[in-house]
């Protein structure tokens, strides 16, 4: 059979067969290069000539239709029907051939026939409203189809497809279709009648095999013989009116399916959802179970977690009425649980039964074990046992326990060999085989729940499969399926194996639950879990670190007490091994660098070990016992010099890790101390002890302890209060240069740096005329500078008044201070002396404060400058923005006063302003407010503005009613 054939539109590569009848074969295909994808239609090619000429006649006909009604497609009420498109066709010359075709559109979805089938067979009712959908898409169908002249006639169940997804019914099949046009009446009627007569017949065997009710609801006719054109219409009416009722009650149905399955909080909850359950199923359409399910195990787990076991059993009952084909093993079980004597008694029902009611038939078995010794009634507990088993469907080999199938074995091992020996065969090989078997095997069954010393997991069963292949096995009745399940608890055996060679620790212990549902005898199961529990507890510690104020080595020194056994009971993998050596490391190590460095390059899973505050133990003796050599002595004298004269200290701590490792820790952290003495930062203080320290040390440790003491004494005080007494550092530590910078900042805050800060804080200008001999900053006391040319300006206002070129002049003597003040701060926060840094740092809000002072006189300046702008000309001196300037004028005027001012010597003129402007503000009538104008001082900001409105005679209490004053 040729792969490739030529049409007249595409090549068509054949791609397989999808059916094969008496109207011809269908062919799945491909149109080469493009790759559309359709169906060929063809006679059968191995058929007699004249069922080939019968068939290519069919075919030929269908194309005719097909190219006719074009892909038809039509809607109404939101049903869509669909005919297929033809693609293509063979060429010209091959009519009545066996090499005539057609291709056409392969349609989405399924036939409606077959999803009757199927769900017949899923004992699943079709959906009344896909059956009302069919019969008015056929109603519709026939209609167009008929206006355009055609005539199906092979309406049948078959050749609808329904297109779930889109909504779509399409209609195929078009070969035994009429032309209207070249058919004469038959029997009076129109050919399309036939149409009508065969979807009559149809409908009638798809309402009785489904929906039998539906008959009599739309009064389906049992055949088309006595039915009118206006029988039909009255017909097709009643279809759509019915699909359009059911169509929106099913919607209703499903928006409060989904809505109650969200909110089953209580029985009454639940009995409503499953009602709408089986209301929605007798129409037909498929819920939700999974959904269902979910919500039902939700509400019961509520219970069970209540102890509400009444409430439980009404819920079984429930769902046994309501769904009684999806009641599995959960619920079963469960019901099983409630009927237990006193079931409702015993607590440990309320862990049992989650695990149950989530189907974890191992992690329930495994609890049932744990809480084997808290039960009374042991044949109970294993009654359960086996139902838990039961529903879990092991396999059959595991369907009694190994152990139970062993005993026999060994009995029948003992009745043999008395047998044997009673006979006194002196030549019987096989009976010293036979004791050989019997004696392990009694030595195997003795010890069977539990692991002897030096034994691991797996151990007895491997002894088993040894056992297997001793010859006097084939004396035995060995039950066939026992050396199945032993392989089969084996290759569990070797799960688990894996998983712990890889440390899934959580895996290791979801497969001893599986073990024990397969062998529930291996009671040492439990123990080895625990062990695991013990080492991932054991893990999350070494992964969490040492808590601050815990030296390292104890915190390791802790760890390694602590080991868990788990390896003396399962091997221990190297992923452990190199948990234990790390944990070694970490305990006897001396220098926490090199300990980091060792972390880094090996990748090891402690991030905690980078942390500030871990430190490592000197041991208290080795300080007293060590005798330092010149070397060692060199060192800790370099470090002590460096100290004192405050430089840095990178270089000699490394000479003191050089010689000294196993007290560098502790140098370190004297560095430390000294390097944070003047950190804001909350660092945790590390303690030092001098013990700890080489005894030959102790007298330059003791100094370098006093400078520490007295510096912390020092930022206390000089902190707490701004008095000049502060206590002075004592003389024998005078000489160290932390020290003389404490002295120096101490003296450049208290007699420069604090008095200037606080007499721009209290305006007190004439004191920020500094010395030529100032030590602070330059920008510093050029900003001082400013602050006094500023306040001397700002005198003037008082003798000349207020005018732009004054404003002007404020404004950039303010902004140059504010700049200048603001540089100095930055500047003395990065200075070189860290005590003058730590005095700046700690009185940031004094520094804050002074800024935003002139940030504010700055603003206000700005304002007053815009407001006098526009009040100084005559044009807008009657506008509303003239009188809202006026306003801002003297307010600015105010706030600078308050920020410029001191409160007790304020100015006399300013405050004769603001009196005369209230008595503007007062004025209710034009002639008193002339009056008030001709009173204003000759200097008042607002003369000017005044004096225009006084001059143009505008009553401005009049003028503009709508406008207020």
């Amino acid at each position: 059979m040729p792969r490739i054939i030529n049409g007249r539109h595409f090549q068509w590569q054949l791609l397989e067969q999808v059916g094969k009848g008496d109207a011809g074969e269908v062919l799945r295909v491909k149109s080469q290069p493009e790759g559309l994808m359709g169906l060929m239609k063809r006679p059968v090619q191995n058929a007699s000539g004249g069922t080939i000429l019968r068939q290519a006649a069919q075919i030929e006909n269908e194309g005719h239709i097909l190219a006719s009604l074009n892909g038809l497609d039509a809607s109404r009420n939101g049903l869509l029907v669909h005919t297929p498109i033809l693609l293509d066709q063979s060429i010209p010359g091959t009519s009545q051939t066996a090499s005539l075709f057609i291709v056409s559109e392969e349609v989405p979805g399924i036939a409606i026939s077959n999803l009757l089938k199927q769900r017949l067979q899923e004992d699943v009712s079709l959906s009344h409203v896909l059956i009302l959908r069919v019969l008015s898409g056929l109603f519709l169908l026939l209609e167009r189809v008929h206006a355009r002249g055609i005539a199906w006639n092979d309406v049948k169940m078959e050749h609808i497809f329904w297109d779930e997804t889109n909504g779509k019914l399409s209609f195929i099949d078009w070969g035994n279709g009429l032309f209207l046009s070249a058919q004469p009446p038959t029997n009076g009627k129109d050919p399309a009648w036939l149409d009508y007569q065969q979807f009559i017949g149809e409908g009638n065997l798809l309402l009785n095999q489904i929906a039998p009710e539906l008959i009599a609801e739309l009064d389906w006719p049992a055949n088309a013989a006595q039915l009118t054109k206006e029988d039909l219409t009255q017909l097709q009416l009643r279809t759509e009116y019915l699909l359009s009722s059911l169509s929106m009650r099913v919607t209703d149905y499903q928006v409060l399916f989904h809505k109650q399955v969200q909110s089953v909080y209580n029985l009454d909850a639940l009995n409503t959802l499953l009602e709408l359950k089986n209301s929605l199923e007798a129409l037909g359409v498929t819920i939700d179970k999974p959904a269902v399910l979910e919500a039902v195990r939700h509400l019961a787990l509520g219970y069970a977690q209540k102890q509400d076991f009444s409430a439980l059993e009404k819920l079984i009952l429930l769902l046994r009425q309501y769904m009684p084909e999806d009641f599995g093993d959960v619920w079963k079980v469960t019901e099983y649980i409630l009927k237990l004597p006193n079931a409702h008694e015993n607590s440990f029902l309320t862990d049992l039964l989650p695990s149950v009611l989530f189907a974890d038939w191992a992690g329930a078995l495994w609890m049932l074990e744990g809480i084997r010794g808290q039960v009374d009634n042991s044949s109970q507990l294993n009654m359960l046992k086996s139902q838990l088993r039961k529903a879990a469907h092991i396999p059959s080999v595991y369907a009694l326990p190994l152990y139970d199938q062993l005993v026999p074995l060994r009995d029948e091992a003992h009745l043999q060999l008395i047998h044997r020996h009673a006979l006194h065969n002196e030549n019987d090989a096989l009976t010293p085989e036979l004791e050989r078997f019997s004696g392990q095997l009694d030595a195997l069954l003795a010890n069977w729940h539990e692991l002897g010393d030096g034994e691991i997991l797996g151990d007895k069963l491997l002894t088993l499969r040894e056992l297997f292949r001793l010859p006097a096995v084939s004396l035995q009745n060995l039950p066939r399926e026992l050396p199945k399940a032993l392989n089969l608890l084996l290759s569990k055996l070797r799960e688990f194996f894996s998983a712990w060679s890889e440390g899934e620790l959580e895996m290791c212990r979801q497969t001893l639950r599986e073990l024990f549902l397969l062998e529930p005898s291996l009671n040492y199961l439990q123990s080895i879990d625990n062990e695991i529990s013990a080492l991932q507890s054991w893990m999350d510690k070494l992964f969490s670190g040492p808590k601050p104020g815990e030296t390292l080595t104890h915190f390791a020194a802790q760890l390694n007490a602590n080991k868990p056994r788990v390896a003396a009971l399962l091997s221990q993998p190297g992923w452990l091994t190199n948990l234990y050596a790390l944990v070694n490391i970490l305990q006897h190590a001396t220098d926490i660098e090199a300990v980091r460095a060792q972390a880094q390059q090996e990748n090891w899973p402690i991030a905690w070990i980078d942390y500030g505050y871990i430190t490592i133990e000197v041991p208290k003796e080795l300080g007293a016992t060590i005798k330092l050599n010149g070397a060692q002595a060199g060192a800790l004298q370099g470090f002590h010099k460096a100290l004192q004269l405050n430089q840095d200290l990178t270089s000699v701590l490394q000479a003191v890790r050089t010689t000294l490792p196993e007290f560098y820790v502790l140098y370190q952290a004297l560095a430390q101390a000294f390097e944070s003495i003047y950190s804001t930062l909350p660092l945790q203080p590390k303690t030092l002890e001098l013990s700890s320290f080489p005894q030959q040390d102790q007298t330059q440790l003791q100094e370098a302890m006093a400078v520490l003491t007295a510096l912390e004494n020092w930022k206390d005080a000089i902190a707490s209060t701004d008095a000049l007494d502060i206590p002075a550092f004592p003389e024998k530590i005078r000489h160290w240069q932390i020290i003389q910078e404490a002295q120096t900042a101490q003296q450049l805050w208290q007699e420069q740096l604090l008095p200037a800060l606080q007499a721009i804080r209290h305006r007190k200008w004439a004191s920020l005329e500094l010395p030529s001999t100032s030590q602070l900053p330059e920008k510093f006391v050029q900003s001082c500078a400013y602050l006094s040319k500023f306040a001397s300006q700002w005198q003037r206002i008082s003798e000349r008044g207020i005018y732009p070129e004054l404003t002007r002049e404020l404004i950039f003597l303010d902004d140059e201070a504010q700049e200048f003040f603001f540089k100095s701060w930055q500047q003395l926060e990065q200075t070189q002396n860290g005590a003058v840094r730590w005095l700046v740092v700690t009185h940031q809000t004094l520094f804050s404060s002074v800024n935003q002072a002139l940030l504010q006189i700055s603003r206000h300046l700005r304002e007053l400058a815009r407001a006098l702008d526009v009040i100084n000309q005559a044009d807008l001196a009657g506008s509303r923005l003239a009188r809202t300037s006026a306003a801002d004028t003297m307010f600015s005027l105010a706030q600078l006063t308050a920020l410029i001012e001191r409160r007790d010597e304020p100015s006399v003129r300013l405050q004769l302003w603001q009196e005369q402007y209230n008595q503007l503000l007062k004025q209710n009538n034009w002639q008193a407010f002339r009056q008030t104008v001709q009173d204003l001082d000759a200097l008042h900001p607002l003369l000017p503005w005044a004096s225009e409105l006084v001059s143009r005679d505008i009553d401005i209490f009049t003028a503009f009613s709508h406008q207020k004053w």
